[in-house]
């Protein structure tokens, strides 16, 4: 049994646009001139200020504020029919495309999965002959090390003697084999680490998979850092605002009795400053 999906309605758009006039906008703000004009008027030196004159600027205030609430009015019925059409168009695309989304996810998961275990039996292996070439080595260089003994033996002997040239040569075999059995034990140290990242898997449809490696930085205790890396924090508003977010459970009980009688407890590193604004209804 089939059933057929019922279509999705989205708002007539072009008849939405159609309705938008420019000119309600100018009828709006008919008059808004003189209020700008009066503004500008208002005398710039305060101290020559009366309260009279705080509560005349308030009224100037409130006027201008109803055109900017009258033109916001005017800017959201223009604009709800609109975005009411792309909430729907974005929902129904959600909709539709979260199961694709969670497909792709949980078949990326597993080839992370199998990348990390393909990079670790590789490793092992290059570790397992690795260590089979420095076992090699360290053989090489043990055999060598016992005929560079046999030869300073000899030369302790030939000296003993009195036999110049013996011992000499002596010396000379001994130098040699310290030398190589040296070369040998460098040579084991610098076998080189191969790149174990799984890369380039080309696919039967055109797909080129391969893992890509990222360094990232995480923050885990912001005392430890040095003078320098918490004064950029502090330098960055956008940093500060975040910090002020993680510790929204700390500063908010502080606020309120702050608000409430004008003392809290203090928060080390942290200040706590009264803010002013004017409120015109």
């Amino acid at each position: 049994m089939t059933t057929t999906e019922a279509p999705i309605l989205f708002p007539n758009t072009s008849e939405m646009i159609s309705q938008i006039k420019p000119g309600e906008l100018d009828e709006t703000l008919k008059g808004s001139e003189s209020l700008l004009q009066q503004a500008m008027r208002v005398p710039m030196n305060t101290s020559e200020w009366k309260r009279e004159t705080f509560a005349t600027a308030g009224d100037l205030r409130k006027m201008i504020k109803s055109r900017i609430t009258a033109a916001e009015d005017l800017r959201t019925s223009w604009t709800k029919p609109i975005n009411a059409g792309l909430k729907a168009i974005n929902a129904s695309f959600k909709s539709r495309m979260e199961p694709f989304e969670a497909a792709d996810t949980h078949v990326a998961q597993l080839m992370l999965k199998w990348s990390r275990e393909e990079e670790k039996r590789v490793k092992d292996e290059q570790d397992r002959l690795r260590k089979i070439e420095e076992d090699k080595a360290l053989a090489a260089a043990k055999v060598i090390e016992e005929q560079a003994r046999i030869a300073r033996e000899q030369e302790v002997a030939a000296t003993a003697a009195g036999d110049t040239k013996g011992a000499e040569q002596a010396a000379e075999v001994a130098r040699a084999a310290e030398t190589k059995r040296d070369e040998v034990i460098d040579q084991a140290a610098a076998i080189p680490v191969a790149d174990t990242t799984v890369r380039k898997a080309r696919g039967l449809y055109g797909s080129t998979s391969s893992v890509r490696k990222v360094w990232r930085a995480r923050l885990v205790s912001i005392r430890d850092l040095p003078d320098e890396a918490r004064l950029l924090i502090m330098a960055s508003e956008d940093a500060r605002n975040e910090i002020r977010k993680a510790l929204k459970s700390m500063l908010e009980p502080r606020l309120i009795e702050l608000r409430d009688s004008g003392k809290c407890d203090a928060l080390p590193g942290v200040e706590f400053y009264e803010d002013d604004s004017i409120t015109v209804r």
